[in-house]
């Protein structure tokens, strides 16, 4: 079904960005609900690139965010973070309760296996 709907959006010139915002959106809330990581969080990358940053309220902005993250660690198909540590909008994680998942997201595109153990001590 999502992959009709953007087949239909595909087939139509000038489509306006806020077409592609509303399907990305629609989709990721669909792979999320069916836990398909990868999918998931592909849309809302998509989502990300289409939507204004201030179209996005602050408490979606950071759930979406913290879902993405998650996503990241436990896709096995996702290997690369720096993707998602890229996007200016993960910044908003840092100034948060969540600052620990992008510390966490950083370490882990590092390889950083001894800041892993250092940074769980320091949150449990």
């Amino acid at each position: 079904m999502i992959a009709k709907v953007k087949e239909y959006i595909d087939s139509h010139k000038d489509v306006d960005t806020y077409i592609y915002s509303s399907y990305y959106k629609l989709a990721f809330t669909f792979y999320a609900a069916k836990r398909r990581y990868k999918q998931f969080y592909t849309s809302a990358l998509q989502y990300l690139a289409y939507t204004q940053a201030q179209e996005i309220e602050e408490n979606e902005k950071l759930s979406l965010l913290f879902q993405m993250a998650i996503a990241v660690l436990l896709s096995e198909e996702i290997y690369n973070f720096s993707e998602l540590l890229e996007q200016p909008l993960l910044v908003s994680l840092k100034n948060s309760s969540f600052a620990w998942m992008y510390e966490l997201l950083e370490i882990f595109n590092r390889g950083d296996i001894t800041q892993f153990g250092h940074a769980t001590l320091d949150h449990v």
